[in-house]
């Protein structure tokens, strides 16, 4: 909204002289902030999603299964 307000007065006149403003820099700025947000906002939604969650609960279930193969089996003698 800045850049837009910026952009309907190019130049200010201030007391000897006139500023100009950064119209141009902040709607850069603000795209990229912008597409950068969505990106992040894309890989967490697909980070947590629900095939995402089952194919990390097969690989946890998977993980358990091969640390149980390599404990020894114990025998009770009684």
């Amino acid at each position: 909204m800045l850049a837009y307000v910026r952009g309907k007065y190019g130049t200010v006149p201030i007391p000897g002289s006139e500023a100009t403003l950064n119209q141009a820099d902040l709607l850069a700025d603000a795209r990229t902030e912008k597409t950068d947000l969505i990106t992040s906002l894309r890989e967490m939604l697909d980070a947590t999603s629900r095939g995402a969650q089952l194919e990390a609960q097969a690989k946890e279930a998977e993980d358990v299964q091969n640390t149980l193969k390599s404990v020894p089996m114990t025998i009770y003698v009684g």
